[in-house]
């Protein structure tokens, strides 16, 4: 039986890749799918990284540039194990991840999260990304509420996933280029019929310049993106735990000062989406007070 299928979308950083593979170990339980999404010279990998022929690899090559949330569908409907493990091409695997999460195999929840390590690659200063996932556990042990943690953990890394409640829900990435993982995450973490926190830690996440989550990759486009996810995002956790989702304000408000039209357009679905009006204009004003050297905080 497999355990574990771990699915890996690639694009045109095959060196990374190579050093997201050396952090699994080779097991008869454990199946890696690779789905390499259309990079330039794919065609060339199997024979200049032999890493990919490796026992219990699939690598798939899709025939079209469609971004990660495609590319991790693909690896999902390939997917045999018990489990479902996601990775970006980019993080690795802490020695002895697989270990760690033997020790949960066998669990009654659907979804056991990890603590994870972030590392900054570079000198980018990312601030408090560096806290917010473990915060989100932290906040679980402390309290015993795990709404945040369903609702908010909205990235495919760092956990285990019941390939049962994937299928059971139907859930699948949104094949679009930047926040393809958010409604994946809560659907699947609300939907949940229980959830974990275990106290090791399996995963290291690299934030690098060159990265999609990166402040400059950041253009009107997808600004508008994130805020449109963001938008259904908070609609979700409102229904389901009267919780707001924080980035679709930040969103909302970065894209008032890249694209008023695109901006009042989204405007127009706050009540659906269960937005405040009120709380979008404060966040528009922070920014520009912030700006203006203001050092205050807004909630």
């Amino acid at each position: 039986m497999i355990r574990y299928s771990v699915v890996i979308p690639h694009h045109n950083n095959p060196e990374l890749l190579v050093r997201c593979l050396e952090s699994i170990p080779v097991r008869e339980d454990i199946e890696v799918i690779v789905v390499d999404d259309h990079s330039p010279d794919s065609g060339t990998y199997l024979e200049r990284y032999p890493i990919l022929g490796r026992p219990g690899l699939t690598l798939i090559i899709s025939p079209e540039n469609k971004g990660g949330g495609a590319a991790r569908n693909i690896g999902l409907d390939r997917a045999r194990g018990q489990w479902v493990v996601f990775s970006d091409s980019d993080d690795v695997f802490v020695e002895g991840a697989f270990e760690a999460m033997d020790k949960y195999h066998g669990s009654e929840a659907e979804i056991v999260f990890f603590p994870t390590l972030i590392e900054v690659e570079g000198d980018w200063n990312p601030g408090d990304k560096l806290d917010w996932l473990n915060n989100l556990l932290t906040f679980y042990r402390e309290t015993g509420d795990d709404s945040r943690l369903r609702c908010f953990h909205v990235v495919p890394w760092s956990k285990m996933i019941k390939r049962e409640l994937i299928e059971r829900l139907g859930a699948r990435f949104d094949e679009i280029r930047y926040s393809d993982d958010v409604m994946f995450s809560m659907k699947t973490g609300i939907g949940a019929t229980c959830v974990m926190v275990a106290d090791e830690r399996v995963y290291r996440n690299y934030l690098r310049r060159g990265s999609v989550s990166h402040p400059r990759a950041w253009n009107s486009n997808l600004m508008a993106l994130r805020a449109e996810i963001g938008m259904r995002a908070n609609k979700m956790a409102k229904e389901s735990h009267s919780l707001s989702y924080d980035d679709a304000y930040i969103a909302l408000a970065r894209l008032f000062f890249m694209d008023r039209k695109t901006f009042f357009k989204l405007l127009s679905k706050a009540r659906e989406s269960h937005i405040s009006l009120f709380r979008v204009a404060w966040k528009v004003c922070h920014i520009i007070l912030r700006k203006t050297g203001w050092k205050g905080k807004v909630s």
